[in-house]
């Protein structure tokens, strides 16, 4: 598509300014940026982008009303929209905590291990010093011998806050997956539909996790638990012997298809 003088494409807009193109499309779904579309396309007014430009535009974030934003006048979205927002706010405040918790769980691993090492060395330096001075008081010797910390307390604490956290991320999802049903109900057009067929196994899979998840944080404390759980990436971890995914992208990219469509519905029409 060729758009008119005046007005850029999404490329064009991200070339100019130097950013991404999905950076440009955040800022339009945040309503920063002023756009209007063309069948599937976005166009943005070259006045407007230059007004954004000299005001610097806004901040870019995630706003945690993103979709009631993007879909007002599109009345069949309001109620799941509300819910929708509501419940990703918590996603992303339990996935924040996560990254948190591991960091902290992580320091309390070295901590203990630290802490163990620092031991060794001076029961070392006092079974040298006993061996040294050939005592026979053997009852004051002991009573001098150093003794040793409870390490577990290092990372027992921070990895039940760790579990707790992941624990409600799901929880936090499946509020995701209500509203997604929400919109689905209200909305009733097959368009839509095929949006959410694209993620409605992750949806269902998150489902399934957050039921094997429950009453798991009482085993906690077990050492077995610690090393599992510790095997944790970017995508999902381990617990039980099996690998659970966060579907963190698949999520977000859910929120950015919805909050299109919206748009596609709300913005107002090139005007031939």
């Amino acid at each position: 598509m060729i758009p008119p003088n005046n007005l850029l494409t999404v490329s064009q807009a991200a070339q100019r300014l130097k950013v991404s193109e999905e950076t440009i499309r955040r800022w339009i779904r945040s309503k920063s940026l002023i756009a209007m579309r063309s069948g599937r396309e976005f166009l943005i007014d070259e006045w407007h982008l230059g007004s954004f430009i000299l005001t610097g535009g806004k901040p870019l974030y995630e706003n945690s009303d993103l979709l009631m934003e993007s879909g007002l006048g599109f009345r069949e979205a309001f109620a799941g929209s509300l819910l929708f927002d509501q419940a990703y706010f918590k996603v992303e405040k339990q996935w924040e905590r996560i990254q948190e918790d591991k960091t902290q769980f992580e320091r309390g691993l070295e901590k203990q291990k630290l802490g163990i090492v620092e031991r060794e060395k001076k029961e070392k330096e006092w079974f040298q010093k006993m061996k040294d001075a050939k005592t026979t008081n053997y009852s004051e010797s002991l009573s001098q011998r150093p003794t040793g910390g409870n390490f577990q307390n290092y990372w027992s604490l921070p990895l039940r806050t760790f579990f707790m956290d992941i624990h409600f991320y799901f929880v936090a999802v499946e509020g995701l997956r209500k509203a997604v049903d929400t919109l689905e109900r209200n909305i009733g057009q097959k368009d839509f539909m095929s949006l959410i067929d694209k993620y409605r196994s992750s949806l269902k899979e998150t489902k399934r996790i957050r039921g094997s998840l429950e009453h798991l944080d009482e085993q906690v404390n077990n050492p077995k638990i610690k090393g599992d759980l510790g095997n944790f990436d970017t995508k999902g971890f381990h617990f039980g012997n099996k690998y659970f995914q966060f579907y963190i992208e698949d999520i977000r990219n859910l929120r950015n298809e919805i909050c299109d469509y919206f748009l596609g519905k709300t913005l107002p029409e090139r005007q031939e």
